[in-house]
Parts: structure tokens; C-alpha cells; sequence
């Protein structure tokens, strides 16, 4: 019951947040650990500016829920993200839209991302001079418990 309030309530603060901007403006980038990073995508026109700043990145994560046997999910927010090389954690990025830029030195980066009770992992590769890598996290969400479907 509190997990289904908490979806709605961060359904309604995205539509309000969205509905609140008028042109796509670019969202602060923050450096920790070496790593730089922007967060968010909140609302359309924060994807937007996400997606037009993603040229001076590495790599563009997002984050779904996908329900059981569906091919369409939502949006998911309020993810942790550690950042690892080599098993040494660069950076901990807390996550409060469904859209992460990472602008990492090419090499090799382990993503541990939380969401709920559930953490995923993937291993990227960034190549010299390659182009942006893209990657999904995609967590299991309950049957029925998604509304709205996932825009591409």
C-alpha cells in the first residue's frame, strides 16, 4: 500500500514538475570522485535538455519498471547508483529522475543501481572517441501497479 502511494504521489510530482517549465534548459552537471554527472530528467523538458547535453557524455542511463509480461513499463525515479572501477567506488549518485549522463575516462565501470530493495548491475566499456553508450536498468514491477507507458 505504501509502495502503490509513493508511485502516485511521484506520478503527480512529475506531471506538476513538467507541466512548470517552459523551455528545455540544461540541468547543473556535478562532479564527485572524478566522475561527472547530470541527473534528473524530470518532466519533459528535462529529458529534452538531458537528451541535447548527452553529445558531451559517455554514457546516458535510464531507469523503468516494466510489469510481468509486458513489453511497456513507466518511469522510474529515486535510484542510488554507485559508480565502481576495478572494484574501487569512484562515485555514490542518488538519482531522483529517470535519466543519469556519466562522463567517464574510457575504461571499464561496474553500475550498481538500487531501487527499492532491488540492486541491478551492468558493466560498461567506454571506448576513446566512441559514441554515447546507451543502457536501460529495468526492475520488475508488480502486476497491474504501472499506469502510464514508457515513452521512447
Amino acid at each position: 500500500m505504501q509502495k502503490s502511494l509513493r508511485r502516485l504521489l511521484l506520478a503527480a510530482a512529475l506531471l506538476i514538475v513538467g507541466a512548470g517549465t517552459a523551455s528545455a534548459q540544461p540541468l547543473q552537471a556535478q562532479t564527485t570522485g572524478g566522475v561527472t554527472y547530470v541527473a534528473g530528467g524530470i518532466g519533459e523538458d528535462d529529458v529534452k535538455a538531458m537528451r541535447e547535453q548527452a553529445a558531451g557524455y559517455s554514457a546516458l542511463i535510464e531507469f523503468v519498471e516494466v510489469e510481468p509480461g509486458s513489453q511497456r513499463g513507466n518511469w522510474t525515479a529515486d535510484i542510488a547508483v554507485d559508480v565502481k572501477s576495478s572494484k574501487q567506488l569512484l562515485a555514490s549518485i542518488n538519482v531522483p529522475g529517470p535519466m543519469l549522463l556519466l562522463r567517464l575516462a574510457p575504461g571499464r565501470y561496474t553500475l550498481e543501481a538500487t531501487h527499492g530493495d532491488v540492486r541491478l548491475s551492468k558493466t560498461l566499456d567506454i571506448k576513446p572517441r566512441g559514441a554515447l553508450l546507451r543502457e536501460r536498468f529495468i526492475w520488475r514491477a508488480a502486476a497491474g501497479s504501472l499506469g502510464n507507458e514508457l515513452r521512447k
